[in-house]
Protein backbone atom coordinates (compact mmCIF):
# COMPACT_ATOMS: atom_id res chain seq x y z
CA UNK A 1 0.00 0.00 0.00
CA UNK A 2 3.05 2.34 0.36
CA UNK A 3 4.49 1.98 -2.52
CA UNK A 4 1.13 3.28 -4.13
CA UNK A 5 1.00 6.32 -1.98
CA UNK A 6 4.64 7.18 -3.71
CA UNK A 7 3.95 6.19 -6.72
CA UNK A 8 0.95 8.41 -6.80
CA UNK A 9 2.97 10.90 -4.94
CA UNK A 10 5.64 10.85 -7.57
CA UNK A 11 3.53 11.15 -10.56
CA UNK A 12 1.06 13.85 -9.14
CA UNK A 13 4.76 15.66 -8.41
CA UNK A 14 6.22 14.96 -12.03
CA UNK A 15 3.07 16.10 -13.48
CA UNK A 16 2.87 19.24 -11.61
CA UNK A 17 6.49 20.04 -12.23
CA UNK A 18 5.88 19.22 -16.16
CA UNK A 19 3.22 21.51 -15.96
CA UNK A 20 5.24 24.66 -14.55
CA UNK A 21 8.26 24.37 -16.98
CA UNK A 22 5.56 24.18 -19.85
CA UNK A 23 3.94 27.48 -18.73
CA UNK A 24 5.51 30.72 -20.14
CA UNK A 25 5.28 34.15 -17.83
CA UNK A 26 4.50 37.51 -19.20
CA UNK A 27 5.02 41.09 -17.60
CA UNK A 28 2.70 43.24 -19.20
CA UNK A 29 2.19 47.08 -18.84
CA UNK A 30 -1.14 48.77 -18.67
CA UNK A 31 -0.19 51.39 -16.92
CA UNK A 32 -0.32 54.19 -18.86
CA UNK A 33 2.81 54.91 -18.16
CA UNK A 34 6.75 53.47 -18.98
CA UNK A 35 7.19 51.26 -16.15
CA UNK A 36 11.17 49.21 -15.00
CA UNK A 37 11.11 46.00 -13.29
CA UNK A 38 14.26 44.26 -12.47
CA UNK A 39 14.16 40.41 -11.73
CA UNK A 40 16.69 39.19 -8.91
CA UNK A 41 18.12 35.44 -8.29
CA UNK A 42 18.37 33.93 -4.44
CA UNK A 43 21.86 35.07 -5.01
CA UNK A 44 21.41 38.78 -5.98
CA UNK A 45 18.03 39.56 -3.93
CA UNK A 46 19.91 40.54 -0.75
CA UNK A 47 20.84 43.43 -3.12
CA UNK A 48 18.64 46.56 -3.38
CA UNK A 49 16.78 46.51 -6.22
CA UNK A 50 18.50 49.85 -6.88
CA UNK A 51 21.72 47.96 -7.56
CA UNK A 52 20.56 45.63 -10.15
CA UNK A 53 20.10 46.61 -14.19
CA UNK A 54 16.61 47.80 -14.10
CA UNK A 55 14.70 46.56 -17.48
CA UNK A 56 12.30 49.31 -19.22
CA UNK A 57 8.60 48.44 -19.99
CA UNK A 58 6.93 50.76 -22.26
CA UNK A 59 2.99 50.98 -21.93
CA UNK A 60 1.32 48.34 -23.95
CA UNK A 61 4.67 45.95 -23.75
CA UNK A 62 5.12 42.80 -22.86
CA UNK A 63 8.53 40.84 -21.84
CA UNK A 64 8.72 36.89 -20.99
CA UNK A 65 10.33 37.09 -16.89
CA UNK A 66 11.40 34.15 -15.34
CA UNK A 67 9.51 31.78 -12.57
CA UNK A 68 11.51 31.11 -9.16
CA UNK A 69 12.91 34.97 -9.29
CA UNK A 70 12.28 38.28 -7.47
CA UNK A 71 10.09 40.65 -9.13
CA UNK A 72 10.17 43.88 -8.35
CA UNK A 73 8.23 47.14 -10.16
CA UNK A 74 8.54 50.28 -10.47
CA UNK A 75 7.32 53.91 -12.14
CA UNK A 76 9.98 55.82 -13.96
CA UNK A 77 12.27 57.38 -11.12
CA UNK A 78 9.39 56.13 -8.01
CA UNK A 79 10.78 53.21 -5.10
CA UNK A 80 10.51 49.84 -5.91
CA UNK A 81 7.50 47.45 -5.05
CA UNK A 82 8.24 43.32 -4.86
CA UNK A 83 5.44 41.93 -6.57
CA UNK A 84 7.14 38.72 -6.42
CA UNK A 85 4.04 37.10 -4.33
CA UNK A 86 2.12 36.34 -7.52
CA UNK A 87 4.52 33.72 -8.46
CA UNK A 88 2.74 31.51 -5.39
CA UNK A 89 -0.48 32.94 -7.33
CA UNK A 90 0.47 31.42 -10.08
CA UNK A 91 1.82 28.32 -9.26
CA UNK A 92 -1.61 27.72 -7.37
CA UNK A 93 -3.85 28.70 -9.92
CA UNK A 94 -1.79 26.72 -12.79
CA UNK A 95 -3.51 23.53 -11.98
CA UNK A 96 -6.95 25.15 -13.21
CA UNK A 97 -5.12 26.52 -16.68
CA UNK A 98 -3.09 23.61 -18.18
CA UNK A 99 -1.91 24.74 -21.10
CA UNK A 100 -1.97 28.42 -20.70
CA UNK A 101 0.57 30.89 -20.37
CA UNK A 102 0.08 33.54 -17.26
CA UNK A 103 0.64 36.82 -18.04
CA UNK A 104 1.31 39.48 -14.72
CA UNK A 105 -0.62 42.38 -15.77
CA UNK A 106 -0.41 45.83 -14.18
CA UNK A 107 -3.63 48.42 -14.30
CA UNK A 108 -3.49 51.63 -13.61
CA UNK A 109 -3.89 52.26 -9.64
CA UNK A 110 -7.64 52.38 -8.75
CA UNK A 111 -9.62 53.94 -5.37
CA UNK A 112 -7.96 55.38 -2.75
CA UNK A 113 -5.82 51.93 -1.79
CA UNK A 114 -4.33 52.54 -5.64
CA UNK A 115 -3.05 56.15 -4.64
CA UNK A 116 -0.36 53.50 -2.79
CA UNK A 117 -0.13 49.87 -4.21
CA UNK A 118 0.07 49.01 -7.81
CA UNK A 119 -2.82 47.09 -9.76
CA UNK A 120 -1.33 43.88 -10.11
CA UNK A 121 -3.41 41.17 -11.97
CA UNK A 122 -3.14 37.49 -13.43
CA UNK A 123 -4.39 37.13 -16.65
CA UNK A 124 -4.13 33.61 -18.36
CA UNK A 125 -3.93 33.02 -22.16
CA UNK A 126 -3.63 30.36 -24.67
CA UNK A 127 -0.13 30.26 -26.32
CA UNK A 128 0.29 32.00 -29.65
CA UNK A 129 1.08 29.41 -31.87
CA UNK A 130 2.79 30.17 -35.31
CA UNK A 131 0.89 29.01 -38.28
CA UNK A 132 2.27 26.11 -40.33
CA UNK A 133 1.95 26.33 -44.17
CA UNK A 134 1.50 23.18 -46.11
CA UNK A 135 3.18 24.09 -49.08
CA UNK A 136 0.43 21.94 -51.63
CA UNK A 137 1.83 20.60 -55.28
CA UNK A 138 1.64 22.45 -58.03
CA UNK A 139 -0.28 20.87 -61.23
Amino acid sequence: MQKIYIYLLTLFALNSLNSTINAAIYLRNNYGAPIEFVQATRETVNSQPTELQPVKLGNGSQVEVRLFFYLFIRSIGGSYYDISYIFKDIMVHQVNHHGEDAVIVIYPRQGLSGIYYWNVKIEWESPISMPTFSRKPVK
